[in-house]
């Protein structure tokens, strides 16, 4: 399964970044994220860096294991989780439009691991899809939101 969302954030892209990647504190920033746990420090790109994530999804609270494998600073990182027999890969990116827009995208992708999964993952992608893109979209307007009214 793959989808893919953008929004456009009236701020510079330092400032998109910035609060992108402030991993720490995003349950401030994205309102269905109930709390994060830092359990591994990254280097100093914050690569490595590895958290547990409470959120609710679909009206119900998931807890996630997540961590940062690739970082381009003011560009893009890649946060990678595996869970449920299915690995899943996000690439969040900013692009300026110019120097007080720019464009926020949140990329998803989820690879079912095993013959089971993928079965079911095929008869429930159609439904899960719309909600996951639904959920990821909202992320990206609360960032919006939070670093327009910094």
């Amino acid at each position: 399964m793959h989808t893919k969302t953008q929004i456009t954030v009236n701020s510079n892209i330092e400032d998109v970044w910035q609060t992108i990647t402030d991993i720490e504190h995003s349950s401030e920033v994205i309102s269905s994220i109930n709390s994060i746990e830092i359990l591994k420090k990254g280097d100093s790109d914050k690569v490595g860096l590895t958290w547990r994530e409470s959120r609710i999804m679909m009206g119900k609270e998931a807890f996630e294991t997540m961590w940062i494998s690739e970082i381009s600073p003011n560009q893009y990182y890649v946060v990678l989780a595996e869970s449920h027999k299915t690995k899943y890969r996000s690439v969040v990116s900013v692009t300026a439009i110019s120097n007080d827009k720019t464009e926020l995208t949140m990329e998803f992708t989820g690879e079912p691991q095993g013959a089971f999964t993928k079965i079911l993952s095929t008869i429930m992608m159609p439904f899960f899809k719309g909600s996951l893109t639904k959920m990821l979209h909202q992320d990206l307007i609360d960032i919006k939101q939070y670093v327009e009214n910094k």
